[in-house]
């Protein structure tokens, strides 16, 4: 009998199991022509965006490995990294043209030093020493972009963060103008 009863409690573990999985699983990918897309998303399992609002934007791209990611980046496009994707990224391959001048967005961070400086290391972002473990760094999404370089005096950017629960409309709507050229982001 307790056979039966482990048996049973295995069985309907796993049935359960594999809903749950079915439907938090993977985002269906988009379908469409590249120039539709707005942005490749690169994330690993699921990350601070969820699968209903990522199956609702067919626009933006889902990438699970830093390869596939880059193979996106061959025209303008606005580059969006998970928070739990960070340490999948080249670093070098973010500060080389064209990419280093694409909208870069961490997503699940809301301090934009945090993201560019201490845990990405591009451009040549400087600032105070900050003891992070004591800063509220989520939720949220930040943005870096190089809208000029000016060569003995550095550069001209964006450099923000937003202290929100992220959702794909609301880094669109920050990162669509930058990939129109309109810096008057919110």
């Amino acid at each position: 009998m307790k056979r039966y009863f482990l048996l049973i409690t295995l069985l309907t573990f796993l049935l359960l199991n594999s809903c749950v999985q079915l439907s938090s699983g993977t985002p269906v990918k988009p379908t469409g022509t590249p120039s539709l897309y707005k942005a490749v998303y690169l994330t690993h399992n699921l990350g601070a965006l969820t699968v209903d609002d990522i199956n609702a934007h067919p626009e933006v791209i889902i990438s699970t490995t830093f390869d596939d990611f880059k193979s996106h980046a061959v025209s303008k496009i606005a580059l969006w990294v998970d928070k739990n994707a960070v340490n999948m990224i080249d670093k070098n391959w973010l500060n080389l043209p064209p990419q280093k001048y694409f909208p870069l967005v961490i997503v699940g961070y809301n301090d934009p030093l945090y993201c560019f400086r201490d845990t990405l290391s591009i451009g040549q972002i400087e600032g105070p020493y900050v003891d992070w473990s004591k800063e509220e760094i989520e939720p949220g999404f930040c943005v870096w972009m190089i809208i000029k370089e000016i060569s003995d005096e550095g550069i001209s950017s964006i450099f923000r963060g937003y202290h929100q629960t992220p959702t794909i409309q609301d880094i669109l709507d920050v990162t669509n103008p930058l990939l129109e050229e309109k810096q008057d982001i919110q």
